[in-house]
């Protein structure tokens, strides 16, 4: 969701971006991410036969947290490439993300 020019700098801006968040917000709600999940996982192993060891764990880390319905999914990453493939299933959850750097 984007604002225009006009309506960002028009004089019911402040309206505008509340009800953008409200449609955002009803559109999120409306996602059945068991099954985006599982459309991504399909699309994946559809297009390249199966998925990477890489793509395997992180897509049972989305399954499991989907299924237990956790608050959130906590990534220890060196690189943040973990934390890409976790979000490539887009779970529901936030996904919480630690680096050493």
């Amino acid at each position: 969701v984007m604002l225009s020019g006009e309506t960002a700098n028009g004089p019911y801006f402040e309206q505008a971006v509340k009800m953008m968040v409200n449609t955002c917000c009803e559109a999120e709600s409306s996602i059945n991410f068991d099954a985006l999940y599982q459309s991504v996982r399909n699309s994946t192993k559809g297009r390249y036969a199966h998925l990477s060891n890489y793509e395997s764990l992180a897509s049972s880390a989305v399954k499991t947290a989907l299924d237990i319905n956790a608050k959130c999914i906590l990534v220890l990453s060196e690189s943040g490439s973990s934390a890409r493939a976790v979000a490539k299933f887009r779970p529901k959850m936030p996904i919480a993300v630690s680096t050493p750097s």
